[in-house]
């Protein structure tokens, strides 16, 4: 709920400041827990552990118009570097090294994962632009901030620990919770800065 409180009272390149801060500062506070508490599970459930993830995609969405209409952008899409995209996931994702995959592996990988679904969107006609560009998956783009807010209390549950911690009761409730958070909440925010 911060992200949109802070898109809907600061202007776009503030909030584009805001988000690189974000993006840079991120993974220096992923390696500062990982040396003062050793790292573990505990890391993942830190909001530092994805906060560059979401301030990666807003940063994408609050400048896709201005970096479609770069030159060096769209040669770069239409060039066989772009395949570059899904090595640079692959490459972020190892975690021999927790210091690397922390401090640099987990930016990589939100990076790469917003450029690729990006260069899936420009290209709409691909496979993996049709699959991404389906209506259903569309909307829930359009839900998933408000689904990264929710799916911890819904699916990262023990099994049996609470009542709705089975599949797919805690997925369709989820979703659930994701739709009714995005029309009352994020969307009337969105509306009102506009």
């Amino acid at each position: 709920l911060l992200l949109p409180f802070l898109y809907s009272s600061l202007s776009n390149k503030n909030a584009s400041k805001l988000l690189i801060v974000v993006i840079c500062a991120a993974p220096l506070a992923r390696l500062f827990w990982l040396v003062t508490h050793g790292g573990g599970v505990a890391l993942e459930w830190h909001f530092e552990s994805v906060a560059d993830a979401l301030a990666v995609g807003y940063l994408l969405a609050l400048n896709q118009e201005k970096l479609h209409a770069s030159r060096l952008y769209n040669r770069f899409c239409r060039s066989n570097l772009a395949l570059l995209i899904p090595v640079a996931t692959l490459l972020g994702a190892w975690q021999v090294y927790p210091v690397l995959y922390q401090g640099l592996g987990k930016s990589i990988i939100f990076i790469s994962v917003a450029l690729g679904i990006d260069l899936a969107i420009q290209r709409s006609k691909s496979g993996a632009g049709r699959i991404l560009n389906s209506s259903v998956l569309v909307k829930l783009g359009r839900w998933s901030y408000s689904l990264y807010l929710w799916q911890q209390i819904f699916l990262l549950q023990v099994r049996g620990s609470t009542p709705y911690a089975h599949f797919p009761l805690n997925l369709g409730l989820a979703i659930l919770a994701a739709a009714v958070s995005f029309y009352c909440i994020e969307e009337p925010i969105l509306k009102w800065r506009r």
